[in-house]
Formats: C-alpha cells, sequence, structure tokens
C-alpha cells in the first residue's frame, strides 16, 4: 500500500513537458466536466489534468484520458501537511517551465497554489456559475483577483456580478478589463429528423442537487396530471425512482452520447428549474436538437434569447410561480404546436450560429499559446 509521501513523489513523476497545467474538481459525468473536456482537446500539445476532488463515478474518467495526462488526487494527499508538501513540489515544477500556464475551475487547490508561483507564469480561471454563497470559490479567489492573468466567464451577467464583488471588496476596477468571454460550445447535428409527437414529449436533464430544483418539476408534472393535460415526461439523472408520477419515466443517467441525443431529439420541451446556473450545457444541446427550453431567467441563459422568438423564461423566485407559469407555458405550446414548431426551428439556428464548436476552441487555443 503506497503512502501519502509516495503518492506525491508519484504525481510530481507522471508530469509531462507541455508547459500547460489544469486543475478541475471532478472528471464524472456533468455539464462542466463536458466544458472541461473541450477545454482540454483545444490545446496544441496534451496538457497536465489534475483532479482534486473524489469524483461520484469512474464513467467520464477515460475522456480525461484520452486529451490530457490525468493525475487523480487521492483523498490521503489532501491532509493539510500532505496538501501543503504537495503544492510546494508542483509549484516548484511548475515555476522550472519558462512558458507555464496554469488555470483551474472551481478547484480550491488552483487558488492555494498561486501564492507560490513564480511572476512569469500565466494563470487563469474559469467561472460557469457565479455564487452569491459567503464561502464560493469566487470569494475565495479575491485575494488572488489581481495575479490572475485572466478571468474566463460565459457571459456579460457573470461578468458585472465580478464587477461588483471587486467594488465592494476595493479591488480596482481595472482588473475587471481582465475578464474574458469566451462562449461555451455544443455539437451541432449534421440532420434531425424531428417529427410531430401527438402527445407533448418532455425532458429534465439535471443532476440530483438542491440548486436544480426538481421539486419544481415533480409539481409541475402532477399539475398536468391533475388536468389530464396529454404528454410523456423523461427524467435523466441520478434522481430516485418511487415518486409516484404518471406518465413518467426516470431512465437513470445516461452516459451514452447517442442515446442522450436520441432521446433530446424525440423530445418537445426541455424543462430547466433552477436556482443559479452559469451556462448550462444541457440548455445548449437541447437547443442544437431542435428542443425549446422553458427555463428560470438565471445566469447567461437570457443571453440565449434572440431576435427570433425561441426559448421561454420565467423568473426564478417563489417556487409555486415558477411551476404555474411553466405549467401555462406548456399548455400553450400544445394548443399552439405552430408556434412550438417555429420556435424549435429557432433555437437550433441560434446555437448554430452563435455556439460553434471551432470558435470556442480557437478562443481557447489562442488563450493558452498566447496568440
Amino acid at each position: 500500500m503506497m503512502t501519502p509521501y509516495f503518492k506525491i513523489w508519484k504525481y510530481s513523476r507522471q508530469l509531462n513537458r507541455s508547459g500547460l497545467y489544469f486543475f478541475f474538481p471532478f472528471y464524472h459525468i456533468g455539464g462542466a466536466e463536458t466544458v472541461h473536456l473541450k477545454i482540454l482537446a483545444a490545446c496544441e500539445v496534451k496538457p497536465n489534468c489534475f483532479i482534486t476532488n473524489q469524483s461520484f463515478s469512474e464513467a467520464n474518467r477515460q475522456n480525461f484520458e484520452k486529451v490530457s495526462n490525468l493525475i487523480s488526487f487521492d483523498d490521503s494527499v489532501n491532509k493539510i501537511k500532505c496538501r501543503n508538501i504537495l503544492l510546494k513540489l508542483l509549484a516548484a515544477k511548475i515555476n522550472r517551465h519558462k512558458t507555464s500556464v496554469v488555470f483551474g475551475c472551481n478547484s480550491i487547490f488552483f487558488y492555494d497554489l498561486i501564492p507560490l508561483l513564480k511572476d512569469h507564469v500565466r494563470i487563469m480561471d474559469l467561472t460557469h456559475a457565479f455564487s452569491y454563497e459567503e464561502y464560493s470559490p469566487e470569494s475565495y479567489s479575491l485575494p488572488f483577483a489581481t495575479r490572475l492573468d485572466t478571468r474566463v466567464v460565459l457571459g456579460t451577467k457573470t461578468k458585472a456580478d465580478y464587477a461588483e464583488l471587486y467594488q465592494k471588496n476595493g479591488i480596482n476596477p481595472i482588473f475587471t478589463e481582465r475578464i474574458r468571454i469566451i462562449k461555451n460550445a455544443v455539437e451541432i447535428p449534421k440532420a434531425i429528423i424531428k417529427s410531430e409527437n401527438k402527445i407533448l414529449q418532455l425532458i429534465f436533464v439535471a443532476r440530483n442537487s438542491p440548486e436544480k430544483r426538481p421539486e419544481i418539476v415533480f409539481d409541475i408534472l402532477r399539475k398536468l396530471n391533475e388536468i389530464n393535460f396529454p404528454f410523456h415526461c423523461r427524467i435523466i439523472g441520478d434522481f430516485p425512482e418511487g415518486q409516484e408520477l404518471e406518465n413518467t419515466e426516470f431512465t437513470g443517467e445516461i452516459h451514452d452520447t447517442n442515446r442522450l441525443n436520441d432521446l433530446y431529439t424525440k423530445s418537445d420541451i426541455l424543462l430547466l428549474t433552477s436556482e443559479r446556473e452559469g451556462l448550462p450545457m444541457v440548455i445548449l444541446e437541447a437547443m442544437a436538437h431542435k428542443v425549446v427550453p422553458v427555463s428560470t431567467s438565471v445566469g447567461e441563459i437570457p443571453e440565449l434569447n434572440s431576435n427570433l422568438p425561441g426559448i421561454l423564461l420565467v423568473d426564478t423566485g417563489d417556487q409555486e410561480n415558477v411551476s404555474a407559469e411553466m405549467v401555462k407555458i406548456i399548455c400553450r405550446l400544445n394548443e399552439n404546436r405552430r408556434e412550438l414548431q417555429s420556435r424549435q426551428e429557432n433555437c437550433f439556428k441560434f446555437v448554430k450560429n452563435n455556439y460553434s464548436e471551432d470558435r470556442f476552441a480557437e478562443n481557447y487555443r489562442n488563450l493558452f499559446h498566447g496568440q
């Protein structure tokens, strides 16, 4: 059995000479992890990728290994003494490289590493969804805000949130100029055969966590059943069955991309009831398959509203109001299928024109390789 100190030595020996060092919390299945994979794949050389927390499953590990030199920390090395040794050892390795780039997202380990890095090291981070909690990564990162060469955010809302946070904490507003917007990307299918469903097909794709507020979705489905509304809903994610919801199918987590895309194609409306978000991949994936999102107006999601009618938004506040408003919208789209079809086409065109993978990859390559 390896001791923590031997593991630390082993981690340091695993580093390649790319000069690129990424710090992410997890490699399990999730929207953020999908974005992280795309970022790693955009690098011109295979980067080092450190996973600093324990992932919930191994389902996505191989995908990370394909695009990076993956180094996943064991819990034992996160004990304070071992952790400090590892931080110093990694910092020394990174500092030796003349063109080092260090990039992190939602990793406290990454922020603790920053004070140990020399001035020539370029440091960047990414924020998916701005958290307003007292002990958030955004707040934790404040002492290092002036050392970050670039902060990547997904849209204007998060950039404005950072500007306000800097102002409240006495950070010179000049540092907001280092905040850069890079939009997420989604794979656009070459052809979508979308048949008209006689019974409206709903879909909810999320992990079972409080900010996703799945209880609102369950309430919507109960309300629809109470009025004998004809529908079928697929709940995709780590949700326990036994909700006793009629016309509802719990699929569990889906790791097969082709199967998930097939279910998107069969769906008419995506439900998104989150209390907070950045720009969730699920909403882009749905739109790319001509599914109309009915969503709370949070994070960068309002930026998906174009001149042509597409997504539909409701205020995020009172849960009962969110549920009632979404039921009204669902009923309206079912009665007016022409509007539904028009919105589906507009959603597809919008993401195709604005969220291409080529543009995403180019933006990150330029960021990392200084072009």
